[in-house]
């Protein structure tokens, strides 16, 4: 649902508490998924 519906706003809401560009929460959830692979590895 946080891709499909305002994808900046709401991931830089969940990390940051506050509104961002897109390249920031592009970021974000690209360090998310690859902290969860490196630990799934």
């Amino acid at each position: 649902m946080v891709i499909v519906e305002r994808f900046p706003d709401n991931m830089s809401n969940i990390f940051l508490g506050k509104g961002t560009s897109l390249g920031v929460a592009i970021g974000i959830f690209g360090l998310f998924v690859l902290a969860i692979i490196t630990i799934h590895v």
